[in-house]
């Protein structure tokens, strides 16, 4: 509503004064907080209205840094935190495979400690929609969201839904984290129900001949074990299932969908040595800085982009322009298609991650090197 006020070029807005700082960042429009309708009428009848406007910086409470878990926690693991990285710098969806007690988990809950920070416009929108979702929120969203619903959840609570339409949970996780444990788990109806939004990074719901669109761009990080029993692939654990079993574990899950994730990892277990010998590793602020630089790249690649801003975003017409432009090395790509028998979509998806290794270097064309690190995190084997 302030957002709508500032657009009609409105003198003044009155807020709840609880509320009040959610609509400060709207400098356009003088916002007067209040507590009650008596109190308008008094503010209004003052010959000094303008002492009651709301001076948003000195309202604000200092900001702290977030003191959230950290990639150094992390013992080992190097291909799967290099992998989310990579992920981050670019916005990648990525799937973690990997057996029971691997650190599937623990590794996606500190993605978002490498994350940029948001800027007013993107904390905004994260305001609005949770807003919309009765959450108690006095002030504007600062930190990133990071959604993790049970595999027992709701199609309204995924996608969002009711008789008064509300946001689901890859709508709360725009500009994001939507984390899907135990992908595997999730019925067949909500994981296809994820193409569309994934798609055009938005969801529509129609209810009584209205339609609501709420956003959803989000990077998605889906973890699951390699079978039912768990071990398939692991070195210290024998697996239980048999090939026919692995095989339709896995042709449980969507086709299209695995097709639209980027990035797949496999996560093995740290051995007893590892465990008690690894160093610390490297810290998220430093991480977070190398992602910054890259995100700076894409920003300045994409500035007169409306729907292109990173690396995953990308369409065709772009990827196109690239390889005409001899940036990507067209020779690998075509021998990758035929060896591991790629469709379009992913061959698009190795250059975008190939994009992303290439800015986290420095490099303003794409390498072989670069190709042959993305293809890496492509010819997991799953079966599908």
């Amino acid at each position: 509503m302030a957002e709508k006020a500032e657009e009609l070029r409105k003198e003044y807005f009155f807020v709840p004064r609880g509320i009040a700082n959610q609509a400060g960042p709207f400098n356009r429009v003088n916002i007067i907080p209040c507590s009650s309708l008596k109190g308008i009428t008094d503010i209004i009848e003052d010959d000094d209205i303008g002492k009651h406007v709301l001076d948003y910086k000195k309202s604000v409470k200092p900001g702290k840094t977030p003191t959230g878990p950290d990639f150094a926690e992390v013992k080992g693991q190097y291909k799967a935190k290099r992998a989310l990285e990579i992920a981050a710098a670019g916005m990648h969806n990525i799937l973690l495979i990997g057996p029971p007690g691997s650190g599937k988990t623990m590794l996606a809950g500190r993605v978002i400690s490498i994350m940029p920070d948001m800027d007013l416009r993107q904390k905004i929108e994260v305001t609005k929609i949770h807003s919309l979702c009765n959450v108690s929120i006095e002030e504007l969203v600062c930190k990133r969201p990071f959604i993790n619903p049970h595999h027992t959840v709701s199609r309204a609570g995924f996608i969002g839904g009711g008789a008064n339409p509300r946001p689901g949970a890859i709508s709360m996780a725009h500009r994001g984290i939507l984390f899907l444990d135990e992908f595997s788990q999730f019925s067949s109806e909500l994981i296809e129900d994820l193409r569309q939004p994934m798609e055009n990074r938005e969801v529509v719901i129609t209810r009584n001949q209205l339609s609501y669109s709420f956003p959803c761009s989000f990077m998605l990080i889906a973890a699951t074990n390699p079978c039912k029993c768990g071990f398939w692939g692991d070195s210290s654990n024998t697996c239980r299932c048999s090939e026919r079993e692995v095989k339709r574990f896995w042709n449980n899950l969507s086709g299209p969908i695995l097709d639209r994730i980027d990035m797949r990892v496999f996560v093995n277990r740290l051995s007893e040595s590892d465990y008690i010998n690894s160093p610390r590793g490297e810290s998220s602020l430093d991480i977070k800085k190398r992602i910054g630089l890259a995100l700076a790249v894409q920003k300045r690649r994409y500035i007169n982009s409306k729907t292109t801003k990173y690396n995953s975003e990308t369409g065709q017409e772009i990827i196109n322009r690239w390889i005409k432009d001899k940036k990507v090395p067209g020779e690998i790509i075509c021998r990758i298609g035929k060896k591991y028998r790629l469709s379009a979509r992913g061959l698009s998806g190795i250059i975008k991650v190939a994009r992303t290794i290439a800015d986290i270097d420095g490099s303003p064309e794409i390498k072989d090197g670069h190709i042959m690190e993305s293809v890496s995190y492509r010819a997991v084997k799953i079966y599908e």
